[in-house]
Parts: structure tokens; C-alpha cells; sequence
């Protein structure tokens, strides 16, 4: 099985079963976007504590990419510190699926770093 396979089964799988999924009452940062291009939208949660992480959520729609992505964006996030989390790249978000930057599905990647972005943005609750 080649690498190109084993990314793909990856992405199934979180798209499948999304990780960290659902709404969250006690959250700290809060953000809502969407990829204009495709209709791809998300609801991110994210409760923090003490500059860690303690949990994340998400809620949305959208395709295979923007899905599994957040799932394995938010499982990487979980636990780890602010000032970390705000050092995240493009790239970074992008190796979690295979892609790479001249990918034409990059901004369907990417949108669980926009959320990020803007939820880390919002004022902390």
C-alpha cells in the first residue's frame, strides 16, 4: 500500500467518524466560518484553561477534506498550550491530510485553521 492509499484512508475514516464532534456549553472561544467557495461551514468550541487546551468541539457541514481535517486538527490541539497552537502553519495543517500548498483543495484544509485563527481572535468568555 503506498502512502497516497494510506492518506486517503485516513481522511475517510475521520470523515466517517469525526473526532471531538458536537456542541460544547463551556467553552472559553468561539468561532463560526465558512469557505465561500465550496458551502463548507464550521462551529468551533474551544475551552481553555490555564493557556492549555482542556477540550475542543466542532459542529458543521461540508465535504470529506474540511471534516477530516478539523477532526485530526482538533485531536492534535487538545492539551496543548496557546502560545503553541498560535505557531501553527499552513503546512502543518496541510501534511495532516497529505496536501500540499498547490493543492485545489487547500482552502477546504484549511478552513479548520481559519477557525482556529478566528476563534483564538475572540474574546476569551
Amino acid at each position: 500500500m503506498n502512502t497516497t492509499s494510506l492518506y486517503k484512508e485516513h481522511v475517510i475514516d475521520h470523515y466517517k467518524d469525526p473526532r471531538n464532534w458536537g456542541r460544547m456549553d463551556n467553552y472559553t472561544h468561539y468561532a463560526k466560518v465558512e469557505n465561500s467557495s465550496c458551502g463548507d461551514e464550521m462551529e468551533l468550541f474551544i475551552e481553555v484553561n490555564d493557556g492549555v487546551v482542556k477540550d475542543i468541539r466542532y459542529l458543521g457541514r461540508g465535504c470529506a477534506i474540511s471534516i477530516a481535517t478539523m477532526s485530526m486538527f482538533s485531536e492534535i490541539l487538545k492539551g496543548k498550550q496557546l502560545d503553541d497552537i498560535k505557531k501553527l502553519s499552513e503546512e502543518d495543517v496541510l501534511s495532516l491530510v497529505g496536501m500540499n500548498s498547490d493543492s485545489g483543495r487547500k482552502k477546504c484544509a484549511l478552513l479548520s485553521l481559519s477557525a482556529l485563527e478566528k476563534a483564538l481572535e475572540s474574546k476569551e468568555i
